[in-house]
C-alpha cells in the first residue's frame, strides 16, 4: 500500500516518538482508515505485539490462556 502527503499512518518500532515528522520504515507502518479515529489507531502497536504473542503460543479459537504482568499487554 503506497503513501501520500498528508496520510494519517500508525507506525511502530524502537524509533518511534509521538511527533508530527518521523522516519520509519514503510513495513512498520499502516494507513489509518478515514473511519477510525488517530486516537484509537494510537494502539495498533500495542495490538499488534499482543497478537504476535497469540501466534507464538499457537493458541486456537476457544482455547484459554492467562496473561501474567504489568502493563497494557499483561
Amino acid at each position: 500500500m503506497g503513501f501520500s502527503l498528508g496520510d494519517i499512518v500508525a507506525c511502530g518500532g524502537d524509533k518511534v516518538f509521538h511527533t508530527e515528522l518521523v522516519k520509519v520504515s514503510k513495513n512498520l507502518c499502516v494507513k489509518v482508515p478515514v473511519n477510525v479515529l488517530p486516537k484509537d489507531a494510537a494502539f495498533t502497536t500495542i495490538g499488534s505485539i499482543a497478537i504476535q504473542g497469540i501466534r507464538q503460543a499457537d493458541l486456537k479459537f476457544g482455547e484459554n490462556c492467562v496473561v501474567i504482568g504489568l502493563g497494557l499487554i499483561g
